[in-house]
């Protein structure tokens, strides 16, 4: 006998299965940060393989990107305006 998950939607349709990949929150950070430029946050928590997700809490633009690093994340707002961002680090396990 085999052990594993598999999830359904309401229609029937496989939605998840023992193939895909399943993410975890490793951190959510907010701030503000000037525009055109970046700052890095330190996390308790290991970012390597992680990664962003962000919105814009005001705006709903998505002027930001960034990188994680071993157990930090940079921030960079690409935007010439100061904006008040939201930013989900998730780490991906494939199984």
């Amino acid at each position: 006998m085999s052990y594993g998950l598999r999830v359904w939607d309401a229609a029937g349709n496989l939605t998840l299965d023992i193939s895909d990949g399943v993410g975890f929150v490793v951190a959510q950070i907010s701030g503000s940060l000037a525009g055109n430029s970046n700052t890095t946050i330190t996390l308790g928590a290991s970012t390597t393989n992680s990664s962003i997700i962000f919105t814009d809490k005001a705006t709903n633009k998505f002027p930001f990107t960034g990188i994680c690093n071993n157990g930090s994340v940079t921030v960079y707002n690409n935007d010439p305006a100061t904006l008040t961002y939201v930013a989900i680090i998730v780490n991906f396990l494939q199984t």
